[in-house]
């Protein structure tokens, strides 16, 4: 990711929960736990750009796999970025359907 970051207009790396291992980061369940999982991903980011971390736009989970999710859980993936100073991100639901409430 460091070696292309200089070349492109945007770096939107999937971070997604459910995607992480049990334990990884020193969480129990990082899907369970969306905010910690997501500002420590952007934390180690944002270290490993540099100056190029204001590129970054994540992809942050906008759907259930394996636990519940909900607003509560898409607004800690948020917070957790703009906690970080990353004020860009991206929602991903493979339903690709918007729904009102949850």
């Amino acid at each position: 990711m460091s070696e292309m970051t200089e070349w492109v207009d945007y770096v939107s790396p999937m971070v997604y929960p459910s995607h992480y291992n049990k334990g990884e980061y020193g969480i129990a369940d990082p899907n369970a736990s969306p905010y910690k999982t997501v500002y420590l991903a952007m934390e180690g980011a944002k270290k490993r750009l540099g100056i190029h971390s204001v590129k970054l736009r994540p992809y942050l989970q906008d759907f259930t796999m394996g636990v519940r999710y909900g607003k509560d859980e898409v607004r800690a993936q948020i917070q957790a970025c703009y906690d970080n100073d990353i004020g860009d991100w991206l929602l991903w639901n493979p339903a690709a359907c918007i729904q009102s409430e949850r």
